[in-house]
């Protein structure tokens, strides 16, 4: 919008894209492809041709137009709320967590070895999925108040 993009670009003309973010999110929605883009049809233009005619003093060469066109449309489809959500239950589904211990860690990490203490196990993560972390308990408190004090480094 900041870019004058909004008003330069008619809706017809993004679909020299692809299809239109809405359309993409539906897609993820129902995991079929329901909506495919319409560059295959003959009086459809290319995407040179739509950026040569959006040309102005603010975007002077056509590269600077497809950059600018490429960038608003990955702004459109991240505002799309089914496919934040995909990528949400994507993240929690692969998602791992591995901690290792820092150099003023080890003093404590010893201790609490030594002691059995709870916490302990909390130094020692390697690759445990976040579906692993039950509710009940306090393990990944315990490895954020770990970090938070600087006694492990989280990897996510």
């Amino acid at each position: 919008e900041k870019l004058g993009l909004r008003d330069s670009l008619e809706p017809m003309s993004l679909q020299v894209f692809g299809i239109s973010p809405t359309d993409f999110g539906t897609n993820i929605a129902k995991n079929e492809r329901l909506f495919t883009p319409e560059a295959d049809r003959e009086d459809t233009p290319t995407i040179k041709e739509v950026c040569e005619d959006h040309r102005n003093e603010s975007f002077r060469t056509v590269d600077a137009v497809q950059e600018a066109v490429t960038l608003y449309l990955a702004k459109l489809i991240a505002c799309e709320p089914r496919i934040r959500q995909y990528v949400r239950e994507k993240f929690m589904e692969m998602c791992a967590v591995s901690t290792f211990v820092t150099e003023t860690g080890k003093p404590v990490a010893v201790d609490a070895a030594h002691t059995f203490k709870r916490s302990y196990r909390a130094f020692h993560i390697t690759n445990r999925p976040l579906a692993n972390f039950e509710k009940e308990d306090e393990l990944f408190l315990d490895v954020l108040n770990l970090q938070r004090k600087g006694f492990v480094t989280v990897e996510y």
